[in-house]
């Protein structure tokens, strides 16, 4: 069975559509309808009923989309598990980057540490922001990354992970573009009156707790639905769907084309910053020091407290 088919048709999968797909996968929408044909002929079955509305899973594709993603995932642990071997005692910084959790502001931050005499070789991993994945990223005795860039709030990777903190992120309103709402510019609580809002589940994020304690005592108004754990492109595909709105940050600002980001009344923000292991390597060690200390140089603030674009 041919990986990339497999991978274009959990992308495909994911985004409902095969233009997305294509554009997320960096190829032409001919090439991803050639990779789903192929494995559909390959498999025997079909996997996706076409619309002019889109792509949606059959029954026999939301079966093996399940298995496919535990296939990639043993694929991945292999080759993570070679590449860690391998990296063990070179100075090889593997860097974790997803949809809505890109790498660029790490890069930023080791570019203006890093010098001509560096020892360190810097390795972009991608990853899926589905819980399974990241669950594992950074899990012993071989981690598929040495670190990444993430919201933080969540109390069992305050637990479990180092983390270094780079800013708070205010915590901004995601909503469709047919809701009214989206061509508004700064929101306030009686314009959520009515309204379904996203938030993760009670419990797993203290800000998220807050302000869903908040919510549910002065705003009985709003309606909440959960999130499990995690952000995923999921989340934003439910919150078209269904018609919701969700809580999120500037840097998921294109992480769907029908989702806009608006500002909110509220004061709440989230934490942001590069998360690795409680152990790490000595290389990942040397690494996390050198961007600690570009941290401290005016040119170091400057990336991280950029204005959003």
């Amino acid at each position: 069975m041919d990986l990339r088919e497999l991978r274009t048709f959990i992308v495909t999968a994911d985004a409902g559509s095969i233009t997305r797909a294509a554009d997320k996968l960096y190829i032409s929408s001919v090439s991803v309808m050639n990779r789903i044909n192929s494995l559909e002929n390959t498999l025997g079955v079909r996997l996706f009923v076409r619309s002019n509305q889109g792509v949606t899973l059959t029954g026999a594709g939301r079966d093996f989309y399940q298995n496919a993603w535990k296939i990639l995932e043993l694929v991945d642990a292999s080759i993570a598990h070679a590449r860690h071997v391998e990296a063990e005692e070179q100075y090889v910084i593997r860097i974790g980057t997803s949809v809505l959790r890109p790498c660029k502001d790490l890069i930023d931050l080791w570019n203006l540490a890093a010098e001509d005499s560096s020892p360190f070789q810097i390795e972009i991993v991608p990853f899926s922001d589905k819980q399974e994945s990241l669950s594992t990223l950074l899990a012993p005795p071989t981690p598929v990354v040495d670190c990444f860039l993430s919201p933080c709030d969540s109390i069992q990777w305050q637990r479990d992970f180092s983390i270094l903190l780079l800013r708070n992120l205010p915590c901004r309103v995601g909503i469709p573009k047919d809701n009214p709402l989206s061509r508004k510019g700064r929101l306030t609580w009686a314009d959520l009156s009515g309204q379904t809002l996203m938030l993760i589940q009670n419990g797993f994020s203290p800000v998220m707790k807050r302000m869903t304690d908040d919510i549910r005592r002065d705003h009985p108004e709003i309606r909440l639905a959960d999130i499990p754990y995690y952000y995923d492109t999921s989340v934003f595909n439910r919150c078209v769907q269904m018609g919701f709105v969700t809580e999120t940050l500037d840097i998921w600002e294109t992480a769907h084309p029908s989702i806009v980001n608006r500002p909110m009344e509220w004061d709440y923000e989230m934490p942001y910053g590069i998360v690795y292991s409680r152990t790490p390597r000595e290389p990942v060690r040397q690494f996390m020091e050198k961007i600690r200390e570009v941290l401290k140089t005016p040119e170091g603030q400057a990336v991280i407290r950029r204005a959003p674009q």
